[in-house]
């Protein structure tokens, strides 16, 4: 189970001397992820939670499933979560959820590529990636050449990139109908970002970077395990399990 925080840490003022504050909770549990959705931020790990006002305030939502939440993905006025029972959908901000299958699956990661949903998970009989073409009303399997859990997933252009626990990272030019291994085996990939220039992975032992779409790679200089990846404007910011 990965901790990353152990109370919600954004960036509410950066000034010159680098320094962070912490907003007014949740308090007393993990954070997984972070989006936004209009004027709404949502944290969500041991519970989900939601604020209207950068942080000042939160308040924590029913989801249904008694499962942490893994990701999070907006679409428009869509909110996605991934959680160890599946896929769930509210279309007002929180308030309500339904449950948009793959429920006998755990969901580690969620991404749209255009107007696909691609869901990476872990199952007692099947493992991999699963894709949606009607917005998780239905769920087909999108693994030809992938082995082991999919841990994150992540878009540069027309190349959508799976990384795994342990086997490496993959990608596939073909919305998921043939995967190419594309390195970093040994490695536990647990977040893809991409930029305008470059792919980044964040792994147990840093985080790992390429600029030829995933045919080779080059480690960073940051060597903490590496769970999450944000950009604010040039900058970079990375959750590791060791500090920021």
């Amino acid at each position: 189970m990965r901790k990353l925080f152990l109370v919600l840490v954004m960036l509410a003022a950066m000034n010159a001397s680098g320094q962070w504050v912490q907003t007014n909770g949740p308090h007393g549990g993990y954070i997984k992820c972070t989006t936004v959705s209009g004027t709404n931020i949502f944290a969500a790990g041991g519970g989900l939670y939601r604020s209207s006002n950068n942080g000042a305030n939160w308040e924590g939502l029913n989801y249904g499933p008694s499962t942490s939440i893994n990701c999070i993905v907006v679409k428009g006025t869509q909110i996605f979560i991934g959680t160890g029972e599946g896929v769930h959908l509210s279309t007002n901000n929180g308030e309500t959820w339904s449950t948009k299958g793959l429920s006998n699956k755990t969901v580690y990661a969620l991404t749209f590529k255009e107007n696909i949903i691609f869901a990476g998970t872990s199952g007692l009989f099947e493992s991999g990636v699963f894709a949606s073409t009607d917005y998780g009303n239905s769920w087909d399997i999108a693994n030809n050449g992938i082995v082991g859990i999919v841990h994150s997933l992540g878009v540069s252009g027309n190349i959508l990139f799976a990384g795994t626990f342990g086997d490496g990272i993959y990608s596939t030019t073909n919305n998921g109908l043939n995967w190419t291994i594309n390195g970093l085996t040994g490695n536990a990939i647990n977040v893809i970002h991409s930029t305008t220039n470059s792919i980044l992975a964040g792994a147990g032992n840093g985080i790992y970077f390429s600029t030829n779409s995933g045919m080779n790679w080059t480690i960073s200089n940051l060597t903490s395990s590496v769970y999450d990846i944000k950009q604010s404007g040039t900058n970079l910011i990375a959750g590791t399990s060791s500090g920021f």
